[in-house]
């Protein structure tokens, strides 16, 4: 637990207030996906606690990080991770599988769980995910959402094509990619992952230093738990 009053006490209660007000912003203003996410976690209890809880852990390391670097590589690597744990179910909406062959799809990636329990946890882990992945807005730089943005296209096609090897597609007439394409695409992924994690974005400092930066708001409000009543 962090110290009542310390540096990074104070960043982290920053942060998880700007988080949420990223999310209910993504409410009003956001694309339908943000929407759809935002709204599921705000409007439900359940959810909110669930997605306030892993968020606050994921935003702990980077709070308590030593140097300013250090913090914003911290919230670019939470931004990526973000990206991976969304993927599953982004997976399976975009190609829209259902009845035998998503029991396939969960069967294949998750092993002989209850389908039932594997589909509820992968759907937390995608709301959690996505509303976490919202918040990175608030904590990046426009230059660096870019290239994070970028990032989560190339994975979308490599975890796409990695998956439907898995799954053998072309059983169902859809021609798996072969290895080599495979390959390709996680060599792609790993040098855009070195790019974003590496990329020295004076932006990026100030965005870290402003949250840090006392105010009379931060000196005045502390964040917590939203009221269950407002629901």
């Amino acid at each position: 637990m962090l110290p009542r009053n310390s540096a990074a006490r104070l960043l982290l209660d920053r942060m998880m207030e700007c988080s949420e007000e990223q999310l209910s912003a993504a409410v009003r203003y956001g694309e339908i996906h943000q929407k759809q996410v935002a709204s599921r976690v705000l409007e439900s209890p359940h959810n909110f606690r669930q997605w306030e809880s892993a968020h606050s852990q994921s935003l702990k390391p980077i709070a308590t990080a030593s140097t300013t670097k250090q913090q914003v590589q911290g919230v670019k690597r939470m931004a990526l991770s973000m990206i991976h744990r969304k993927a599953p179910f982004e997976y399976l909406r975009e190609k829209q599988i259902f009845g035998t062959a998503r029991h396939r799809f969960f069967q294949k990636l998750y092993g002989h769980h209850d389908f039932a329990t594997s589909v509820v946890n992968e759907h937390r882990n995608y709301l959690v995910a996505g509303a976490s992945y919202i918040c990175m807005e608030r904590f990046c730089s426009e230059g660096s959402m870019q290239q994070i943005s970028e990032y989560e296209r190339r994975y979308t096609s490599y975890w796409g094509a990695k998956t439907a090897r898995l799954l053998d597609e072309s059983k169902s007439g859809n021609e798996a990619p072969p290895p080599e394409l495979l390959g390709e695409l996680r060599n792609d992924l790993q040098q855009r992952r070195h790019k974003v994690l590496n990329a020295a974005l004076r932006a990026d400092a100030l965005t870290i230093e402003e949250l840090r930066r006392p105010n009379g708001d931060t000196l005045r409000l502390r964040y917590t738990p939203r009221s269950y009543a407002d629901f």
